[in-house]
């Protein structure tokens, strides 16, 4: 069986930011978010065993929402320079592991995983996702499971078309018109 985890990586970021006390090295730089995604990280590929990872990350560039809208996500407050200043080490330390990233220009990070999940979803036998994110619910189909972090990271709630029933009370057809209600 061939399986694929993709991971929403900034929802691992932020995460690991703020579940871990904030850690230093001796020069005094922030790494407790790196020490987070890591750990984090470490414990999806021996709970999932996948044949292939992909983790997939922001465009550093404005969306083609952003262009259109410029307010798009105004309300947004910044990242935390703490936070900001570990990114880069984060990425490096992923791409250290052999883990493929997957971003393009101009495309949120659940844009690109919707994409590339939806167009190779005949190629893998099951693909994992792991996000944050509610809008990637709309990817379930009968090889693409979506995981969403409960209390804890530890907690992952397994979301396939029967639990997505059962959480919403709507079948998977309608969650673009619940959304467009609820926002």
């Amino acid at each position: 069986m061939k399986k694929l985890l993709i991971i929403d990586t900034f929802g691992l970021i932020f995460r690991a930011y703020h579940a871990y006390p904030m850690m230093n090295t001796a020069d005094g730089k922030p790494t407790n978010a790196v020490f987070g995604v890591l750990s984090m990280l470490l414990s999806c590929i021996d709970k999932f065993q996948p044949d292939y990872i992909l983790c997939s990350l922001e465009s550093d560039s404005p969306t083609f929402r952003h262009v259109k809208l410029p307010e798009y996500k105004g309300n947004r407050k910044e990242i935390d320079p703490e936070l900001g200043s570990q990114i880069g080490e984060i990425i490096n330390v992923i791409q250290s592991l052999g883990i493929k990233m997957l971003f393009k220009d101009g495309y949120e990070a659940d844009d690109v995983i919707g994409s590339y999940a939806h167009k190779n979803m005949d190629k893998f036998d099951l693909i994992e996702i792991i996000t944050g994110d509610r809008d990637l619910l709309q990817l379930l189909a009968p090889n693409i499971q979506v995981f969403m972090p409960g209390k804890s990271f530890a907690d992952l709630i397994q979301y396939d078309r029967h639990k997505f029933k059962e959480k919403f009370g709507i079948e998977l057809e309608d969650y673009v018109f619940y959304k467009s209600l609820v926002g």
